[in-house]
């Protein structure tokens, strides 16, 4: 017998962008999920999924009858049910601010040892714009058989529910290792109602869209906020020396063969740029390590941080999601300006201009302020190892001898550090920062935990 309904209403808005993919669209190699009417929208079993996935990843209880059970196989004799969590697709808003913009995105893949882009591996995919909403609308159903029909314990679990999309983990989507695929819960928007049997509060809401008065509101004593933590963090703030080129292919709006990339109309920083470049230095670092008898047993520490897939391989086995994620950086509207610059090419032989070897690129140049924000989070299974990593690739960072994005040839993507702070779970580990009148990257000043990094720094 239904004792009860619980009904979840909220909006979700994108914070970084977001893919959910279906394959090879009729432009691009990746396309995104979309209505007969052409809008993107978020599956529900894509948001059933990831919700389930942290749920179980943090060992957060929820009863069985939630998700279901499986089907018995083998004449065992199971009782099986189907899950008592009822998601709809999460459809986009029509009008307003928070409406679904869809952008094209260029994606290469680096070779580790020549360090440029391998041989057909350059593709494309199309995202949805940070700031977009959709709609989350789902119902929790009570039954008597399962003992759950007592409001607090229904309470409990509705608000577990609900603190795990807050939860600072909660990703939808492809490419979250690189940042996309982040929301937040618009907080006013957020209702959980509980629906008696014995009253036609559930029957009019279904028929008109209202809730009735009397219908009990359910929230938690201290509000809707983001929760839990990531095991270790390095979050730090850089400028960019000189200029940064991190393409996009052109665009509309630019004159130039290739343009700095954009997000609703601000430059940023890609997770998967800043994530690429930080596999590359770590398999430099720990080939280095390996060469002086210092990394024995770490060869295959980049392909358990980073992720693999191994091509032409069993599909079972072939793949493995890595435990590092790295946030996409949004740049300061006033710390940089494009400018274009003219270049040709140079016959190596005769020292003379190639002929059509003219070309053009809009790089952003610093302004000489701050500009960029970096974190990084290893998101579980944390070890010295991977601290110490972590530091030595945020150490290159800071000093300038690890660019970001291309064109570094010629000078771009060189960063200097101003200040970073190391977080282990929810604690401030160390912070520092460049002094001000620092006359090279090495003159720091230690605010907190100068012997906690010198005890992850140092080995045996």
């Amino acid at each position: 017998m239904i004792t009860g309904k619980v009904l979840f209403v909220a909006t979700l808005q994108t914070e970084s962008p977001l893919l959910m993919g279906r394959g090879n669209g009729d432009w691009v190699d990746k396309d995104l999920m979309c209505l007969p009417d052409g809008r993107p929208y978020i599956p529900a079993s894509s948001f059933a999924g990831s919700l389930r996935s942290l749920m179980e990843s943090e060992g957060l209880d929820v009863p069985e009858w939630l998700w279901g059970t499986p089907v018995g196989k083998g004449g065992d004799e199971i009782q099986s049910y189907q899950s008592h969590l009822t998601i709809q697709d999460l459809l986009p808003l029509a009008n307003g601010s928070g409406k679904a913009s869809v952008v094209k995105r260029d994606g290469i893949r680096i070779s580790h040892i020549s360090n440029t882009v391998e041989k057909g591996k350059k593709y494309d995919y199309n995202v949805v714009e940070p700031g977009a909403c959709f709609r989350l609308t789902a119902e929790l159903t009570i039954r008597s058989a399962f003992g759950s029909g007592k409001d607090e314990e229904v309470e409990k679990i509705a608000i577990r529910l609900m603190n795990s999309i807050h939860h600072v983990r909660f990703r939808l989507g492809a490419f979250t290792s690189q940042g996309f695929g982040k929301v937040k819960v618009s907080d006013p928007d957020v209702r959980l109602f509980q629906f008696p049997t014995d009253s036609d509060a559930w029957f009019h809401y279904l028929e008109t869209g209202a809730v009735m008065e009397g219908v009990r509101v359910i929230e938690p004593s201290d509000g809707w906020k983001p929760s839990g933590s990531y095991p270790f963090s390095v979050v730090a703030r850089f400028r960019i020396k000189s200029a940064m080129m991190v393409g996009s292919g052109g665009d509309f709006h630019s004159k130039a063969d290739k343009s700095s990339i954009k997000s609703n109309h601000h430059f940023v920083l890609p997770g998967k740029s800043i994530r690429g470049a930080l596999r590359h230095r770590a398999q430099r670092i720990l080939r280095f390590m390996q060469q002086g008898n210092q990394g024995d047993g770490m060869q295959d520490l980049t392909r358990d941080l980073f992720g693999y897939v191994d091509e032409g391989m069993d599909r079972e086995g072939n793949s493995a999601k890595g435990r590092l994620l790295v946030e996409e950086s949004v740049i300061g509207k006033d710390a940089v300006k494009p400018m274009l610059q003219n270049r040709i090419r140079i016959d190596r032989f005769t020292g003379g201009v190639i002929d059509s070897g003219l070309f053009n690129s809009e790089p952003i140049w610093t302004k000489g302020g701050e500009s960029i924000e970096i974190a990084i989070h290893i998101v579980k299974d944390v070890d010295i190892v991977d601290k110490r990593l972590l530091l030595m690739l945020l150490k290159d960072l800071w000093t300038g001898d690890l660019p970001i994005g291309g064109e570094k040839n010629v000078g771009r993507g060189v960063l200097l550090g101003l200040e970073a702070q190391v977080f282990e779970s929810d604690k401030l580990l160390a912070h520092f920062k460049r002094r001000e009148d620092a006359k090279d990257s090495s003159d720091i000043e230690v605010l907190i935990g100068a012997q906690a990094l010198e005890k992850i720094m140092e080995t045996e």
